[in-house]
């Protein structure tokens, strides 16, 4: 069960010092998702982070960032995803990057490049940092011989976060839990993170 954290669109105050926390606390893998930040912006976060944590950074925006830090995932958000050629993908592959993308609906996880390897699926729940982005009417099911993990996204929380297991899905994504309190961001992601290790922990034992 992946534990994912997506970034605050927008600027907050010692960024980079408050995703390190994250990474200290056990965070695996992070998202850097800045919409309307600039190459300069992202680059201005990333120069604080910790060298030991640049593999676990996905990168939303100006992947050309990659080619200055040891920096291995990319994420394709779906409009990216549905404008890049397979060809570029699988390029990207066979230089050693990790891909992910976002989906919204059922047809489109069937027919995904099989070189990703997880996908941001929803929104699940009604998103908790964008009052519009309510929950999906569809029912997302996992596809048979499908490798891409399926990771939930939208309005997840410590509240519902065992509930993404039980409508197994391989992971979560989160973000208005971390960031609509910047204050709590670190206690909110060990509470979720507990949670978390109790369904790796139950799952082990059904093994």
């Amino acid at each position: 069960m992946k534990l994912i954290v997506i970034s605050s669109p927008t600027a907050l105050k010692k960024e980079a010092s408050l995703i390190n926390d994250l990474f200290d606390a056990g965070l695996s893998i992070f998202h850097l998702r800045k919409p309307n930040s600039t190459g300069l912006e992202i680059a201005t976060i990333l120069k604080d982070i910790k060298p030991q944590y640049f593999s676990r950074i996905s990168l939303h925006q100006h992947h050309q960032l990659a080619g200055n830090y040891p920096i291995i995932r990319l994420h394709f958000p779906e409009k990216e995803r549905l404008r890049t050629a397979d060809l570029k993908v699988e390029e990207l592959i066979a230089n050693g990057f990790i891909l992910s993308t976002s989906i919204h609906t059922q047809v489109d996880y069937e027919h995904l490049n099989k070189h990703f390897d997880y996908s941001f699926i929803g929104p699940v729940f009604d998103s908790l940092s964008k009052k519009e982005y309510l929950a999906s009417k569809e029912e997302f099911k996992q596809v048979e011989n499908k490798n891409i993990k399926r990771i939930a996204l939208g309005g997840i929380c410590y509240e519902n976060f065992r509930k993404v297991a039980e409508m197994n899905f391989d992971g979560a994504a989160i973000l208005g839990a971390i960031w609509n309190e910047p204050i709590d961001a670190i206690k909110n992601f060990i509470k979720i993170q507990e949670v978390q290790q109790q369904i790796i922990q139950l799952e082990s034992q059904n093994v």
